[in-house]
């Protein structure tokens, strides 16, 4: 038998799961900061290709030579083939559409001098750069969504349960309410 008091011997007993626990809390904590790292990343690059895209088109309307259309497509369809990688389908979509609508207005815009005024071409020339106006204002909202770093919000419990309630919706063979 050994000669140590009882609460020494309980204490002895007691470090080997204290010692477990702090290990796991510090794995724990590492695994979170790691993960924050991660989102934090992904939000950059998104936030990087949203600013791509505008910076693109404002490029496009600022200056009106023959290699910046060119130069707009090309980047364009760069910004549209990342997009792939980091947003949905529905982003791509609307940068699809902003590219091809940038690409029949430079087109046009090649052919300004033989636009006459009250024509078809012109007429169409404006409406693509309301478009594509329009295609970048909804841009914004439209990548929203993927902005979001929810990780960082602290959430209630009526968030919580509307959130899954969307989810268990979206998996429904019928709509419910």
């Amino acid at each position: 038998m050994t000669s140590l008091p009882i609460w020494i011997q309980v204490l002895q007993a007691l470090l080997t799961p204290a010692i477990a626990i702090a290990v796991g809390v510090i794995g724990f904590l590492q695994w979170r900061t790691a993960h924050q790292k991660v989102v934090l990343d992904l939000f950059e690059r998104r936030a990087q290709l949203f600013e791509d895209v505008l910076a693109t088109v404002e490029g496009y309307f600022e200056r009106s030579d023959q290699h910046v259309g060119t130069e707009t497509i090309l980047r364009l369809y760069r910004t549209q083939t990342k997009a792939q990688f980091l947003f949905g389908p529905e982003i791509v979509d609307l940068i699809d559409a902003i590219r091809s609508d940038v690409i029949r207005h430079n087109s046009l815009s090649r052919r300004n001098d033989k636009l006459r005024s009250g024509s078809i071409e012109l007429q169409e020339y404006a409406e693509l750069s309301v478009r594509i106006n329009r295609n970048i204002d909804n841009l914004a909202p439209a990548c929203l969504p993927y902005m979001r770093m929810d990780q960082r919000q602290v959430r209630t419990a009526t968030d919580w349960f509307s959130e899954r309630n969307k989810i268990r919706l979206s998996y429904a063979d019928e709509k419910q309410q």
